[in-house]
C-alpha cells in the first residue's frame, strides 16, 4: 500500500448521490495502487522549427514521499462515472495494452511512452494546444468495480506554478507543474473483459477532441451516464435555440423550461421519455417540436439515446452548471429565477423607449 495517498471520493448529498459516492468509489479506487514505471516526454507546441526530442530508460521514483504526489497527479482527477472504450485498433489503446500485459517488461513501457509521445505530438498541430510534459505511468492494483486491475495513466501537464522554498538563510523559487489543478489525462484500465478508459473533464475547449477521439482513440459507452448528459444536453438545445426559432417564448419562459428539466432529472430515479416531455413542456405543440428535434438530433449526429433508461445523478451534477437560471440585462441587473415563472412579468416603458421585468416578493433577504 501506497501512504499518503488518499481514495478518490466525490462529496455528494441526499441517499441518492450518497449511493452514487458509494458506486464511484467502488468503481474506481487507488488506495493500494502502486507506481510500478513512469515516463515523461516532452511535447512541444507544433512550429516549423519544433521537434520531439524522446528520452531514454524510464524513471524510478525512490523517495515514497515524491513516489506518492506523483501517483496522485496520476490518478486524482477522474472523478466522473463516465466510462469509454478504445475505438477500433486505436493506436494509444493498442499499445497501452501491450504494456499491461506484463508490469515487468520495461522495453514494452519505453516503446508504449516513445509510441504515445509521437502520437500526441503528430495530432497536436491546432494553434491553440500548449506545449506540456507528457506523464504516462504503469499502475498496479488498481480498483475498478472491486476488483484489482493493471492501468496505464496518461496525464499532460500545462499548468505550472512557482513554488517557493525557505530556510533560515534563504529563499530560492521553483518553477513546477501545479498537481492540484486537474490536467488533460486519460487511464486505460486492463479489465477480464478488455480494456476500458476514463478521462479527467476536459470541458469544452476546442481542444477537448484532439486528445479523447485523436489521441487516445476512444469513445463514451452507451450507458445511464451518456443516456443522461445527451438528454439533458439536447434539451438545453432545444430550449435555446429551437424554440425561439418556432415559437415565442420570452428568456424567463426559457429559463423556467431549463429549471423543470432540470427537477426532473433531480427528483426522478428514471427517464421516461413521454412523462419528461409532459411534464416539462406541458403543451402538446411544443412536445410535438421536441420529439422531432430529439430524433434529428440523434439521426444526425449518432447520437445514443434511448426511451427509458435509469438517471445518472452524476451526470446531472456534471449538467447543472450549464443549465443557466441567470437572466442577465445588458450590464446592470441579473436576475436569478429559479421557480415560479408568474411573479415575474415583462413589459415596455414609451417614456424611456426601454423594456422592463416586474417582479413580485413577500420578503426581502
Amino acid at each position: 500500500m501506497v501512504h499518503g495517498v488518499e481514495s478518490f471520493s466525490i462529496r455528494l448529498y441526499g441517499t441518492a448521490r450518497l449511493l452514487q459516492m458509494a458506486y464511484l468509489a467502488a468503481m474506481f479506487d487507488i488506495t493500494d495502487s502502486r507506481l510500478v514505471m513512469l515516463a515523461v516526454h516532452h511535447i512541444p507546441q507544433q512550429a516549423p522549427d519544433s521537434f520531439l526530442s524522446l528520452k531514454g530508460t524510464p524513471i524510478t521514483l525512490e523517495d515514497q514521499r515524491l513516489h506518492a504526489s506523483v501517483l496522485h497527479m496520476l490518478t486524482a482527477h477522474f472523478k466522473t462515472a463516465e466510462v469509454f472504450r478504445p475505438m477500433h485498433m486505436s493506436p494509444a489503446a493498442v499499445a497501452a495494452e501491450r504494456a499491461m500485459t506484463d508490469l515487468s517488461d520495461m522495453e514494452a513501457f519505453q516503446e508504449t511512452a516513445s509510441a504515445l509521445a509521437t502520437r500526441l505530438y503528430s495530432v497536436s498541430g491546432h494553434p491553440g494546444i500548449p506545449e506540456g510534459d507528457l506523464f504516462i505511468g504503469l499502475l498496479s492494483d488498481v480498483g475498478y468495480q472491486n476488483k484489482s486491475c493493471k492501468a496505464l495513466a496518461i496525464i499532460k501537464g500545462e499548468s505550472h506554478s512557482t513554488v517557493i522554498s525557505a530556510s533560515e538563510t534563504e529563499v530560492e523559487a521553483f518553477d513546477g507543474l501545479d498537481i492540484s489543478k486537474p490536467q488533460k489525462g486519460g487511464i486505460f484500465i486492463l479489465t477480464e473483459e478488455g480494456v476500458v478508459a476514463m478521462v479527467t473533464d476536459t470541458g469544452r475547449r476546442p481542444d477537448a477532441a484532439y486528445w479523447v477521439q485523436d489521441f487516445l482513440g476512444i469513445e463514451p459507452v452507451a450507458d445511464e451516464f451518456q443516456f443522461t448528459r445527451n438528454v439533458m444536453a439536447m434539451t438545453r438545445a432545444f430550449v435555446q435555440e429551437r424554440m425561439p426559432e418556432q415559437f415565442e417564448v420570452e428568456r424567463p419562459d426559457q429559463i423556467d423550461l431549463l429549471n423543470r428539466s432540470m427537477e426532473y432529472f433531480k427528483q426522478n430515479e428514471t427517464y421516461d421519455d413521454g412523462h419528461f416531455a409532459t411534464e416539462v413542456f406541458r403543451d402538446p405543440a411544443v412536445i410535438g417540436s421536441f420529439k422531432d428535434f430529439r430524433q434529428e438530433i440523434t439521426q444526425s449526429d449518432d447520437i445514443p439515446v434511448t426511451d427509458r433508461f435509469a438517471i445518472s445523478q452524476q451526470a446531472v451534477k456534471g449538467q447543472q452548471k450549464i443549465f443557466k437560471s441567470v437572466l442577465k440585462l445588458d450590464k446592470n441587473f441579473h436576475i436569478y429565477i429559479h421557480g415560479n415563472r408568474s411573479l415575474i412579468e415583462s413589459g415596455f416603458d414609451d417614456e424611456k423607449g426601454m423594456r422592463f421585468y416586474k417582479v413580485f416578493y413577500k420578503d426581502e433577504a
